[in-house]
């Protein structure tokens, strides 16, 4: 049985979305595409993977953005990013690292795209690219829902 204390839990800055996970990410990394670069506004993106049966909106849900392949859910109140969504993986989502409200309990284990990273970054080099063989797709074209 789940307790409060077992959840994962987050939002946004200001409050208006919520969310939370009854059990942990399956999965932690920083991902390097430019997408990732320009819609977080840095270096890279940290994010969490849950799968959607554990995964619940609290209050509010996201404003969502629908670009090359995948959609990008920010607070509509603050501008938050809080969560991004591949089009062709809709069994799971992401949230950035950042907005959970304990951040430090899941380090990352893997980094994607890494022939997009900035050169001047500092990767730890004990972690692998996990990006798929053949997909070094960067995703630069945006287009408003």
């Amino acid at each position: 049985m789940t307790t409060d204390t077992d959840k994962v839990t987050g939002g946004c800055l200001c409050g208006e979305i919520r969310y939370e996970s009854d059990v942990p990410p399956y999965l932690v990394g920083y991902c390097h595409c430019k997408m990732c670069q320009k819609g977080v506004g840095n270096l890279f993106g940290t994010a969490v993977f849950f799968k959607h049966a554990h995964f619940r909106y609290t209050k509010g849900t996201p404003t969502w953005f629908t670009s090359q392949g995948a959609k990008r859910g920010f607070c509509s109140q603050c501008g938050s990013p809080v969560a991004f969504q591949r089009l062709d993986a809709e069994d799971h989502c992401s949230i950035w690292l950042g907005t959970l409200d304990h951040p430090e309990a899941y380090k990352p284990t893997v980094h994607w795209h890494t022939e997009s990273k900035i050169p001047w970054v500092d990767i730890d080099s004990k972690l692998h690219d996990a990006t798929p063989r053949g997909n070094s797709t960067r995703y630069d074209t945006a287009v408003e829902d």
